[in-house]
Formats: C-alpha cells, sequence, structure tokens
C-alpha cells in the first residue's frame, strides 16, 4: 500500500518509471499476476533473461533507462539487494536502499555501500510529495 501509493504520486507527477528485475521474464509474469496495478503504472521492463549480465552487473539499469529515453545517472534506483544496489551504482544512478528486516545482514552492507538514501523504515520514507 505504501509503495503504491508512492509509485501512483510519482506516475502524477510525470517521472518514467521501469521495474527491473533479475527474475527471468516467465517468473517476473507469474509474480506479477498479482500487482496489476504496479504493471500499469510503468513504462517498462527489464527482465534478467534480457540482458547479457545479472547484478551486479550494471546491464539491466543501463537497459531499463534507455528504454525510458533516460540518462542513467537521472534514474532513481530502489533496491532491497546489496547486489542490486552495487550494479546500480556501477551504472551511474542514484540509489535508494531499503532494508529487508528478514535479511539483516543485507542491511549492514547496504550501510556500507553508502546508497544516496538509506531508508531503513522502508520506501514509506521516501522524501516525496503526494
Amino acid at each position: 500500500p505504501i509503495s503504491l501509493r508512492l509509485l501512483r504520486a510519482l506516475k502524477a507527477q510525470g517521472f518514467p518509471m521501469a521495474i527491473a528485475t533479475s527474475s527471468p521474464r516467465p517468473s517476473f509474469d507469474l509474480k506479477m499476476r498479482h500487482h496489476k496495478e504496479i504493471l500499469a503504472l510503468m513504462d517498462a521492463v527489464v527482465t534478467g533473461d534480457e540482458v547479457p549480465s545479472g547484478k551486479p552487473a550494471p546491464d539491466i539499469f543501463i537497459e531499463a533507462a534507455r528504454r525510458l529515453g533516460r540518462d542513467v545517472r537521472r534514474c532513481v534506483v530502489f533496491e532491497d539487494s546489496p547486489l542490486g544496489i552495487q550494479g546500480a551504482q556501477a551504472a551511474g544512478c542514484l540509489t535508494v536502499a531499503l532494508p529487508d528486516p528478514r535479511f539483516p545482514a543485507n542491511g549492514l552492507k547496504l550501510q556500507q555501500q553508502q546508497p544516496t538514501w538509506l531508508l531503513p523504515g522502508g520506501i514509506g520514507d521516501f522524501p516525496h510529495q503526494d
């Protein structure tokens, strides 16, 4: 609910958005059957089987920016994985780290990576206006 509210606000403000997932397309499509509203807000989707190298390589983020027609250095990537943050940083993106409380070791790794924003409280802490 909080992430959907943020996505709606970003969309209303004209921000193009993409999903860049390491999952192969069939797995992604299966998972997203229950999240149609999120998909409807996206301008592009890039799956792991559509790029030469997966995270932590920057390929998926570079491809997402290309599909959005944007400079990768002006893209903001939301990630809960240290490998994803590493890949986004390698691509030159701004990064938002979202530590998953189920994986406490990742929280420390994310903090050490010095993302642009670190949101231990979750995506609802991202500064934006509705």
